[in-house]
């Protein structure tokens, strides 16, 4: 369990060799309280404290001298606070940040120069139906991955939240436990390295599914 951002990563440069049964990689899961996707540099956001995931990167570019680091939200609402912490960075530095964030809840698609890749899933499929694993998975193989590889990052900073699971009380979107393990193993196989925070869910028995999917799909359990 971390309390901020500083904490995930000040242990990276001694954890880099963690090993996996697959080989040397690094992999950890943050258990958060509270959220912070979408608190910003002036204010806090709805059931959010610090913006840990924001945190985390800016610690890394600075900190730790790595070349780039994207941000992934899969949280079922925008991460406007992450866009607008990122997007303040100074010109210089900004293209060693990238946001990606998929979501399904309230937000309309953003021009912001932080989130280049801002996959609304009402927008991009227009539907009447909830997003599921098929909208997600097939925004992740035709957007997503090819935009990591592209962009190249030497860290991967998930914004985990699991509030699109069809049993949360939202209703915003119907993920499965398997479309949160299909999601995670895609990113796990790009072999670069990951850090999970946790962000939104709230119904006891739809994060324990969700969140042992994901690490199913992390330590091959």
């Amino acid at each position: 369990i971390a309390e901020s951002g500083f904490t995930l990563l000040h242990l990276y440069p001694v954890c880099l060799n963690t090993s996996t049964r697959q080989g040397l990689i690094f992999i950890r899961y943050t258990f958060i309280r509270p959220a912070g996707h979408h608190s910003s540099t002036d204010k806090v956001g709805a059931f959010c404290g610090l913006n840990s995931v924001s945190i985390g990167a800016v610690y890394a570019i600075q900190f730790l001298r790595l070349d780039r680091v994207l941000v992934l939200d899969w949280d079922v609402h925008r991460s406007e606070g992450t866009e607008q912490i990122l997007g303040q960075i100074s010109n210089e530095d900004k293209e060693k940040y990238r946001v990606i964030d998929i979501f399904a809840a309230f937000g309309k698609s953003s021009n912001s120069t932080s989130a280049p890749l801002n996959c609304h899933l009402i927008d991009m499929f227009n539907r009447n139906q909830l997003a599921g694993d098929d909208e997600y998975l097939n925004v992740f193989d035709k957007n997503i991955l090819p935009d990591i590889i592209q962009f190249q990052p030497s860290l991967i900073l998930i914004s985990a939240g699991f509030d699109a699971a069809q049993c949360e009380a939202e209703r915003c979107a119907q993920l499965t436990p398997n479309g949160y393990f299909q999601m995670t193993k895609k990113l796990k196989e790009l072999k670069i390295p990951l850090v999970f925070i946790f962000e939104g869910g709230y119904q006891q028995k739809s994060l324990i599914q969700s969140i042992r999917a994901t690490f199913e799909a992390l330590f091959d359990i």
